[in-house]
């Protein structure tokens, strides 16, 4: 994983920068993580963090924060990440575990067929006994 931290319109201290890695290397637990880029620019009283995450399978994630304080910046910035990273994999698990004989759409083919079959069963039977 590769992490870029970089400043705009300013040079970043080493000890901020450690903080940075050490922070946006915890992503890792949560998703397969190919690249992060940070980006922190600082204008009259605050300071803004984006982060834009690159993932497997082409997925891409990005948070922005602003903030008083740099370093709580990348914390909300992290937090917010974290959010978005753990709710896209519920998605997927979810989509992968919706239940078989079932598409996005609705009921297969396979289901509905055996739908129709019963529905003829059913019709034959009342159709044969007569009235009673």
């Amino acid at each position: 994983m590769r992490i870029n931290v970089t400043g705009r319109h300013m040079e970043l201290a080493d000890d901020f920068k450690a903080f940075v890695h050490d922070k946006a290397g915890k992503l890792q637990r949560y998703y397969d993580i190919l690249e992060i880029e940070v980006v922190v620019a600082h204008d009259k009283t605050m300071h803004e963090v984006e982060m834009i995450v690159r993932a497997g399978n082409k997925n891409r994630f990005v948070a922005k924060e602003r903030h008083p304080e740099p370093h709580a910046a990348v914390d909300l910035v992290i937090e917010h990440l974290k959010h978005q990273i753990t709710r896209h994999k519920e998605r997927q698990r979810n989509r992968m575990h919706e239940g078989r004989g079932q598409t996005h759409g609705g009921p297969s083919v396979m289901q509905a067929e055996i739908e129709a079959a019963a529905q003829r069963e059913k019709e034959q039977g009342e159709s044969g006994r007569g009235p009673a």
